[in-house]
């Protein structure tokens, strides 16, 4: 009789074989897989290690450039800075010079307007003393023709005499060149009669005369009774009569005095018996200046 195999050895076996096998092929896989990661361990590495390279020299540029642009925008800033404080202070010295100019020509103009000034101070000064002793300064004015002499205030002047001869009717007068205002002159007894002469001025007189403690006016046409305004004592014991409007008693019969102020004085000479001052302007020669004039009038 065939003997039956022992089932129970063969599946021992076969497990044990199996389970080797499943072993091997556990430890194979195992293995593959270790060295799968390994390999993978070394690919990742491989990988990685270039990146971290690429990346840090990435980052190592970006610092030198950045370095570098940093330097560059500091140099530059420094050349600009540089460039700005020349030129500001280029622009601050010239604006210094200009200003330092101006003050000069201010200084300058200062200076000329300070001497002007002065030399129109010392002029003013000077004109004002000139003036002053102009207003005080006398000067005489003689005629042995007429044989008279007086001072008069040198502000007024030179003295020009004309005396005329129309057919024996003489008539003179005297000019101030530097006052129009102020005349004296005189006439002959016989002017006027031919009808040929101008007509009567003031000055157009003989003189004055007295009679019996009256005072006259007297002219080649008629005489008039005057009551002077003043009676001026001369050096020679002779007298002066002024006289105005007021002293005509007839204010229709006033020798056209007007509204001016006369003067009446006696001559020792043939031709012109009396000498007549007209002074039309008192603001021009005063009242005492017209009578200081008078007062010293020599009848020669």
């Amino acid at each position: 009789m065939d003997q039956q195999p022992n089932n129970n050895s063969i599946p021992v076996k076969i497990k044990k074989k199996t389970a080797v096998k499943k072993s091997r092929a556990a430890g194979k896989k195992k293995k593959i897989t270790k060295e799968s990661y390994v390999k993978k361990q070394a690919l990742s590495d491989d990988n990685i290690k270039p990146a971290k390279r690429g990346l840090l020299a990435t980052v190592m540029a970006v610092i030198t450039v950045a370095a570098i642009v940093g330097i560059g925008i500091f140099v530059w800033q420094k050349e600009v800075i540089k460039k700005n404080v020349g030129e500001v202070k280029k622009e601050a010295d010239s604006s210094k010079i200009d200003f330092e100019n101006r003050l000069l020509n201010l200084k300058d103009k200062l200076t000329g307007v300070e001497s002007e000034n002065t030399e129109l101070k010392t002029t003013n000064e000077e004109l004002k003393e000139k003036a002053e002793l102009l207003a005080i300064a006398k000067m005489e004015f003689s005629n042995s023709e007429l044989g008279i002499a007086f001072e008069y205030p040198a502000i007024l002047g030179e003295v020009n005499l004309s005396i005329s001869d129309e057919g024996g009717e003489k008539k003179f007068t005297g000019r101030f060149s530097d006052n129009d205002k102020l005349i004296f002159g005189g006439v002959s007894a016989d002017y006027g009669k031919s009808g040929t002469t101008t007509p009567a001025a003031f000055i157009d007189a003989l003189g004055f005369a007295k009679k019996k403690g009256k005072y006259y006016y007297r002219s080649p046409s008629a005489d008039y009774e005057i009551q002077p305004a003043n009676i001026i004592k001369l050096g020679n014991g002779g007298e002066a009569l002024i006289v105005d409007k007021n002293s005509f008693g007839d204010k229709e019969q006033n020798a056209g005095i007007g509204e001016d102020i006369g003067a009446l004085f006696n001559l020792n000479n043939k031709d012109f018996s009396g000498l007549v001052f007209l002074n039309q302007d008192l603001g021009r020669l005063s009242l005492i200046d017209f009578g200081a004039m008078l007062e010293t009038m020599e009848i020669k």
